[in-house]
């Protein structure tokens, strides 16, 4: 139960706002929504389009437009930030962070180490860019994406020397609403998803009354390598999927006869046409029709 300001002492109260920085000054005004308790002047807010760290120091603020228009900007709020050479959380002692509301949309991390107890910054985040980093052991694909609930984009780009971060992958699309992309040297990483265990459902409304039914966004991990697959090696790969009648969706993009990229989303897929015989246009769209009234139908049976 939340404790209104208003029942703290006078004293306390003015004493607490001599005592905060102008981060937490800033975040006890916006909790005195009614101006009763904390009357002190606004604090001034410079917002920037962009901040930029290297090496644990500020290199770069981009500015793009003042909240208030005054000459002395108190705090400091953005919704990019960009981070190179950097520790994790070591870079959060930085003295800028008593003024900046660190609260950004969109990072992106270049030849960073991660460490587990500074994933939680970014709990505003809703796109997140890892490249060429290091990443603590212990730290997973569905611990980043489960303990950040508004994370609905992130990227891997070459940041993983632990064969295990990937490990827990397939626990990915049991969430919602989220795009995992991993760009890597080598193509090993897919072979950590067993595709017969991953999560599909079925987001139309003929579903609606069955367990395969749901209604939020899916979850898509797209794998793109260097190392490409070839035609051949990728069918071997799917191939428990085409002899089961439903199952989660499997894309794929390829140029000369190999495999430039691998989609995977827990959107339900018919693969009993679409990937075993491979049919393509209305041919296809007909099977997929019939095979979801028949296996309504069935459902239905038998429930």
């Amino acid at each position: 139960m939340a404790y209104p300001l208003s029942k703290f002492a006078y004293s306390f109260t003015e004493r607490l706002q001599e005592l905060a920085a102008p981060v937490e000054l800033y975040h006890l005004q916006l909790a005195d929504i009614d101006e009763t308790v904390f009357k002190n002047d606004k604090i001034a807010v410079l917002h920037a389009r962009r901040v930029s760290f290297d090496q644990n120091n500020v290199t770069a603020i981009s500015k793009q437009w003042v909240t208030y228009d005054q000459g002395n900007h108190d705090i400091l709020t953005t919704n990019f930030v960009s981070m190179r050479n950097c520790s994790l959380p070591d870079i959060f002692t930085h003295f800028i962070f008593k003024q900046l509301v660190f609260e950004p949309e969109c990072i992106t991390l270049y030849r960073s180490d991660i460490h587990e107890n500074a994933i939680y910054r970014f709990q505003s985040c809703s796109r997140l860019n890892f490249r060429y980093c290091t990443i603590e052991k212990g730290v997973t694909a569905f611990s980043i994406t489960k303990s950040l609930p508004l994370l609905k984009h992130v990227e891997f780009e070459n940041s993983v020397a632990d064969t295990e971060f990937f490990a827990d992958l397939n626990d990915v699309f049991f969430l919602h609403n989220k795009r995992i992309y991993i760009f890597d040297d080598s193509n090993a990483y897919i072979s950590k998803l067993n595709l017969k265990n991953i999560p599909y459902y079925f987001s139309t409304s003929i579903f609606k009354y069955c367990k395969l039914y749901r209604k939020d966004k899916p979850v898509e991990v797209s794998i793109e390598t260097r190392n490409r697959f070839t035609e051949a090696q990728f069918i071997s790969y799917i191939l428990p999927l085409t002899y089961c009648l439903v199952g989660p969706t499997v894309s794929y993009e390829m140029c000369d006869d190999e495999i430039l990229s691998v989609r995977i989303s827990n959107k339900a897929q018919w693969h009993f046409w679409g990937l075993r015989w491979r049919l393509r246009g209305q041919k296809r769209n007909i099977f997929i029709v019939l095979g979801s009234a028949i296996f309504f139908y069935i459902y239905r049976l038998f429930n």
